[in-house]
């Protein structure tokens, strides 16, 4: 189903990207972003088949390293539509991460998101959250006891979901002091979309710890990648918005 949908998915985008196109009713900016999307598309495909490829050598098991970066390229992809979407639906054309000093902040939050799904694959692809399955411990301690310098790598279980549990906590606290600045400077606009993205974050994070509680249920598990897609919708939301605040 997952095969029979994605390739769905490609084939429905480059039908309406050309015919779109054939009837003029695409900008060149636009044209250019969707065929941006378009090879991420494709792209997307290549890195699906070289993950599952890599489950079939020695292991019935995927590379985590090569399912973190299918699972990052499919939250880059839905960003970009969402982007563009967002874009048209303002008649607008900002660009998605173009570096301002006064969006630093946001931008870094948007980072460090990715780079929590990321993470959140390598927990997934290593079953790293079938062991230490205590919160907010891990299993009594701060740092999982079987860690040491010799062995910080991203094929450590208990070490990537220490990072994922950090890189949480610090997404939190990034978070809190993001709607400190908005309500400190009276960004009334951007209220909304803020106390939307407080919720979302609150509840992953309960969503996170009943998988550990629950011994990687499934349906937890599950709503836990789902609520993840709308953390980045609802992130991306209001770093649009603030794209017209300045001093951010």
């Amino acid at each position: 189903v997952h095969r029979i949908f994605a390739r769905l998915l490609g084939l429905i985008f480059i039908i309406f990207l050309i015919y779109f196109s054939i009837t003029k009713q695409l900008s060149r900016d636009s044209f250019k972003s969707l065929s941006l999307i378009f090879l991420l598309i494709i792209f997307q495909g290549v890195i699906g088949w070289i993950m599952v490829k890599s489950g079939l050598i020695n292991r019935a098991s995927v590379s985590h390293l090569r399912l973190s970066l299918h699972l990052f390229i499919a939250f880059l992809i839905i960003s970009l539509i969402y982007w563009h979407i967002l874009n048209f639906k303002n008649r607008s054309n900002f660009n998605f991460f173009k570096y301002q000093s006064n969006q630093f902040y946001i931008q870094l939050i948007l980072i460090l998101f990715y780079l929590q799904i990321i993470l959140g694959a390598l927990v997934s692809g290593l079953d790293a959250g079938k062991i230490y399955q205590t919160w907010p411990s891990m299993n009594g301690n701060f740092i999982p006891n079987d860690l040491n310098i010799a062995n910080l790598s991203l094929s450590h279980s208990g070490f990537v979901q220490f990072l994922h549990r950090m890189s949480a906590y610090l997404l939190f606290c990034s978070i809190i002091f993001l709607g400190y600045k908005i309500f400190k400077e009276r960004k009334i606009h951007l209220y909304k979309n803020y106390l939307i993205l407080i919720f979302f974050t609150t509840v992953q994070i309960i969503f996170g710890i009943s998988v550990l509680f629950t011994n990687v249920n499934i349906y937890a598990a599950s709503l836990h990648q789902i609520f993840g897609v709308f953390l980045i919708l609802v992130t991306i939301r209001l770093y649009y918005y603030s794209l017209k605040v300045r001093n951010f």
